[in-house]
């Protein structure tokens, strides 16, 4: 019988089903509606609101483009809450990503970790055909020892918006990339690749329900499949490294400040 690791090095990425436990994917949840009530009290939002039905996504659209200050705080604070470092450190992705790599649990780094929200229409975030990396200056290392968990935190499909993926592109690092973004403050970076690096690859697009997790290798080729419907998109993702790798960059992150607080600041 095929097992996990047999399936990851041949595609370059596996699908894991049920996961992740409800109690933690309710408590971001929990977390981001308490930041809109504090930050957008106006919004009356109940604690078992919903964050990809309708009514949420009509109010959190119209907030932001009223005040992308705030919704821009919401989710910058969502990146380092505690209940989104819960959810991609659950013992069971941490143990799963050592597998992969065949490590153990201490000589994995959890360099970066973030919750994406997409909102519907067109995208700016939307991220096209790219690998992950570790640091900009270091972006055309090999990166195949490292893994990306996408963590979907309701369902998701092409038609809902989801991960597209190069089935068996995680055999070559692309070094003739660009890298675009993280200029001014709080503005992602990501490598872009040339649609003919892509041709030949036969393409999966992922289908899961919340509490599925998928692990990639972060030299596999992927992009965001943008929604063709109007609902918020929310998804977690967490980049693991081994340590002991000749790879692995030394370094640490930076908390950056929210545009709200300067502009709080400016005003007082």
């Amino acid at each position: 019988m095929t097992n996990d690791v047999e399936i990851f090095e041949r595609q370059g990425f596996l699908i894991l089903r049920n996961i992740v436990p409800y109690l933690n994917i309710a408590m971001v949840r929990s977390t981001f509606l308490t930041l809109c009530n504090k930050l957008a009290p106006e919004l009356s939002l109940g604690e078992n609101e919903q964050l990809n039905d309708t009514v949420f996504t009509d109010k959190f659209c119209a907030l932001k483009r009223r005040r992308p200050d705030i919704t821009g705080a919401i989710y910058d604070t969502m990146q380092s809450s505690l209940s989104l470092i819960q959810l991609v450190l659950h013992p069971s992705i941490v143990e799963k990503v050592a597998e992969l790599l065949k490590t153990s649990k201490d000589d994995l780094s959890n360099f970066f970790r973030c919750l994406r929200v997409d909102v519907p229409g067109n995208n700016p975030n939307a991220l096209g055909w790219h690998q992950d990396f570790m640091a900009t200056e270091k972006a055309a290392l090999d990166a195949s020892d490292g893994v990306t968990v996408w963590i979907p935190l309701h369902r998701v499909d092409e038609r809902g918006g989801t991960l597209e993926l190069c089935v068996g592109s995680h055999h070559d690092r692309v070094r003739d990339v660009s890298v675009t973004g993280g200029d001014t403050q709080n503005v992602s970076e990501y490598i872009n690749i040339a649609d003919r690096y892509i041709e030949g690859f036969q393409k999966h697009c992922i289908e899961a329900e919340g509490g599925d997790i998928v692990l990639m290798s972060m030299n596999t080729i992927h992009r965001t499949v943008q929604s063709q419907i109007p609902l918020m998109r929310f998804t977690a993702i967490g980049r693991f490294f081994r340590l002991s790798s000749p790879e692995f960059i030394y370094g640490a992150p930076k908390y950056t400040v929210s545009r709200l607080t300067s502009i709080k600041e400016e005003s007082a």
